[in-house]
């Protein structure tokens, strides 16, 4: 309170942080924070925080509805300051003269109750200037993010309350200071998992202080030194190991870990430093999940395995392999914020936005101080169709961390789902600019381009898609149809046909009889063959197409003459878009073609 009172916000900062390490759970303390942190979109979190843990505190609310984030609630408005003109201040002075001073009882009294006001007002005067002061640093900050983010409006209800105090603005050079970048993290996966006291040598314990400041080098050279005193001593080979490891050096630290078994053959650390060095060192999938395994078996405590062999399936896609390795900790009661997070992820691979969803809230709530929980959060969002709160996060989660690509590509998505297409434009672009292999960035922004009649750009895009996943039913109708308006119509006729391999229900079966019925029109000699496609679309259900193309089939099917090219293209149907999150997309399952 001294801190925001001396203006010291970089200080409150600081101390509310280590407040909030101690006990997330405390209301006041995501309060106060909210008036210290630069950035609304964090001030915001901070509130909603707050409210989340004490839904009934007056200032939270009254925050989050300046925000425009809680509905306008009459009995909290302040009204306007009334004003007292220079005969009611006389008559005021003449009432005041007929009683007798108050005690110093009274006094005290009193003080205490303004001291307890002034502190409520203060926090309220913060909250609004945090809420007013930063839209000069997030103006300043929009041209360095091709994000841009809208400035604050309070609601039409509030404006007039708030006009009646204005407040003069002070520009700061400061940047914004991520949360997660204040706090340290409140967890870590991998403490040090074996100090075994070494009472007869200094040299490991000098190691062990180079360890923690991850001085590999000297690591290495005072373990060896304490091998030479100790040599029986398994830990000793293994924190070498874990040097090696971190220099990058596979063979030695396989060598150390070697030496680690060799001394005790039961001893886990030293299969899990196997299994991290056969992962990431050297891209040995398999022999680092037997390595995890050998770990659990040996010591059913060791949690990093557990999480490790989750983070192992989740690369590979596969989400039931996660889910059990999860559970698999939490039955041998170990807890960790990565265990709902690696579930959040999972259920997602699985298609469950719902669990996901509640699951990354959890794993938030546990570490706020993680990055990573704030982009699968933003994910779980996105895909439990919040789209409101997805923009939120992930805005945030970029901020921080610029150069993620498929990030901006769910960002696109958001953006797009909202029917704000020029900045989902802007996303996919900077997704693929910073990775260049996601099928789903180029899918969308072909799409748009599509729409736009930019079908030379929409073209490009959709190759590159296809050619990252072949797979995707959208992507090549698509293009099947850019090729049409393009004249194209043999590789229009192509794309057509190669979409009965990813067709899934009666509604794509329609999209490939109707679409590839106009290409074969216009290519010679293929009149008959035309015609059975008019004549496959009128055979599924009506409800599987729009009833144009009944009228479009059945004029077509009763002319006799040839057919002549159709100048435009109808475009009575739009393609699905595709909303997949996944890492990497997974090929749909081949339907049998229809006669």
């Amino acid at each position: 309170m001294t801190a925001i009172q001396a203006d010291d916000l970089s200080r409150a900062r600081d101390l509310l942080t280590r407040l909030i390490k101690r006990n997330p759970r405390k209301a006041e303390y995501w309060l106060w924070m909210s008036a210290v942190v630069d950035s609304v979109r964090e001030r915001k979190y901070c509130l909603k925080q707050a409210y989340k843990i004490d839904p009934e505190n007056k200032e939270t609310k009254k925050g989050l509805i300046i925000l425009g984030e809680l509905p306008i609630d009459e009995q909290m408005v302040i009204p306007p300051k009334k004003l007292v003109r220079d005969w009611q201040k006389d008559l005021r002075k003449e009432y005041l003269t007929r009683f007798k001073p108050p005690s110093l009882k009274d006094f005290f009294t009193a003080k205490r109750v303004l001291i307890g006001l002034g502190a409520t007002i203060l926090v309220l005067a913060l909250v609004s200037l945090g809420i007013f002061a930063p839209s000069l640093r997030i103006t300043r900050q929009a041209t360095s993010t091709p994000i841009i983010l809208s400035t604050f409006r309070p609601p039409a209800a509030l404006q007039q309350t708030l006009a009646a105090t204005p407040t003069v603005l002070t520009p700061t050079e400061a940047g914004p200071t991520p949360l997660w970048m204040l706090l340290e993290e409140t967890f870590t996966p991998t403490p040090l998992y074996v100090n075994t006291p070494h009472p007869r040598t200094e040299a490991f314990k000098a190691g062990m202080r180079a360890f923690e400041k991850e001085e590999w080098d000297d690591v290495i050279t005072y373990m060896e030194q304490a091998a030479d005193v100790e040599p029986d001593s398994p830990d000793i080979y293994y924190y070498t190991g874990e040097a090696y490891r971190h220099k990058e050096y596979d063979l030695q630290a396989i060598k150390s870990y070697n030496q680690a078994l060799n001394r005790d053959s039961n001893f886990a650390p030293a299969f899990l430093g196997l299994g991290k060095t056969y992962l990431y060192e050297m891209d040995q999938w398999e022999s680092a999940r037997d390595n995890f395994k050998l770990a659990i078996k040996n010591d059913p405590q060791i949690l990093e395995a557990y999480l490790e062999l989750a983070l192992l399936s989740l690369n590979q896609n596969n989400g039931e392999a996660a889910l059990e390795y999860v559970d698999e900790a939490q039955d041998v009661g170990l807890e960790s914020p990565f265990l709902p997070l690696y579930r959040a992820q999972a259920l997602l691979l699985l298609e469950e936005p719902e669990q996901a969803l509640k699951n990354a809230l959890l794993a938030n709530e546990l570490d706020p101080t993680h990055l990573n929980s704030y982009r699968v959060l933003g994910q779980a969002y996105l895909a439990a169709g919040e789209i409101g709160e997805a923009l939120d996060i992930l805005t945030i989660y970029l901020a921080h961390e610029k150069y993620d690509g498929e990030a901006y590509t769910w960002l696109g998505l958001a953006y797009e789902t909202r029917g704000q297409q020029s900045l989902a434009l802007d996303a996919y672009t900077k997704a693929i600019k910073l990775d260049n292999k996601q099928p789903t960035a180029y899918l969308q922004r072909g799409l748009i381009y599509f729409e736009r009649d930019e079908i030379e750009k929409a073209k490009s895009d959709l190759l590159r898609s296809i050619g990252l996943d072949k797979h995707s039913f959208v992507a090549n109708m698509t293009l099947g149809q850019a090729y049409l308006l393009l004249e194209d119509d043999g590789n229009a006729y192509q794309k057509f046909s190669e979409c009965e391999a990813y067709a899934e229900s009666d509604e794509d079966w329609a999209q490939i009889y109707y679409w590839r019925a106009q290409a074969l029109e216009n290519l010679d000699g293929m009149t008959n063959v035309a015609r059975k496609n008019w004549s496959n679309l009128l055979k599924l259900p009506e409800e599987s197409y729009p009833k144009e193309w009944k009228k479009v089939a059945e004029e077509r099917l009763n002319r006799v003459a040839t057919f002549t090219r159709t100048p435009t293209l109808t475009r009575t149907i739009t393609p699905t878009r595709t909303r997949t999150l996944t890492r990497t997309p997974t090929p749909r399952p081949s339907s049998t073609p229809r006669p």
